[in-house]
């Protein structure tokens, strides 16, 4: 059996993305990757949202894609071994003069997913900190070093792909698969985050104060 999760930390400028693969045993792989725009420096609306779409199609996963003869409607169904897909909730203390951009690029991703029956978690950035370093206020060199203490070797160049890497390793964690890492003390941090109803699937329980 084959599964897998994906984890997106999604921007406008830059978005991460981690897929970590389970092979019915045990975690085999965990590959990241970066995507990037470059804003003009007056962006208009239409670049704006041209950008979104781009980030959008980079990161949101798709099955196979099939017409019905019926209604002619072509649908777009999830990948069959994709579990969940985990994404880096948005930055409500955030103040950039692109807060609303950001905002707007989360939720478009957020409902492509739901179109696509794909099953979404959520994890503050805070959260994700505390369970990864134990820090809420980590630091971007404290998290490449909690990702390489949890999975060495994966190559994540930039701190986006470390939060994607950070996001698919909670989510393995949550469902029972990955069991490095402290899950004693990270298992509080789980029950902070959102996670979507899987049915048939283990998890770790999570603890409460």
């Amino acid at each position: 059996m084959r599964a897998r999760v994906i984890g997106i930390d999604p921007g406008l400028a830059n978005l991460g993305v981690a897929e970590l693969v389970w092979d019915g045993h045990s975690c085999t792989s965990l590959t990241t990757r970066h995507e990037k725009t470059h804003p003009p420096a007056t962006p208009t609306d239409d670049q704006t949202a041209a950008r979104m779409s781009r980030m959008i199609r980079a990161a949101a996963p798709v099955g196979e894609p099939w017409l019905c003869e019926g209604c002619g409607y072509t649908h777009n169904p999830p990948p069959s071994d994709l579990v969940m897909v985990m994404l880096e909730g948005p930055s409500y203390g955030s103040t950039t003069p692109y807060q609303h951009d950001s905002a707007g690029l989360w939720w478009r991703l957020r409902s492509l997913l739901t179109s696509r029956s794909i099953p979404v978690g959520k994890c503050p950035p805070a959260t994700l900190k505390l369970w990864a370093a134990g820090d809420g206020r980590a630091s971007k060199d404290q998290m490449k070093l909690a990702l390489d203490r949890l999975w060495p070797g994966v190559l994540a160049r930039t701190e986006h792909e470390v939060d994607a890497a950070l996001l698919a390793l909670a989510a393995a964690q949550r469902l029972g698969w990955f069991t490095g890492g402290e899950p004693l003390r990270q298992a509080r941090q789980l029950g902070k985050m959102t996670w979507p109803r899987l049915p048939e699937v283990r998890t770790v329980p999570a603890v409460t104060t």
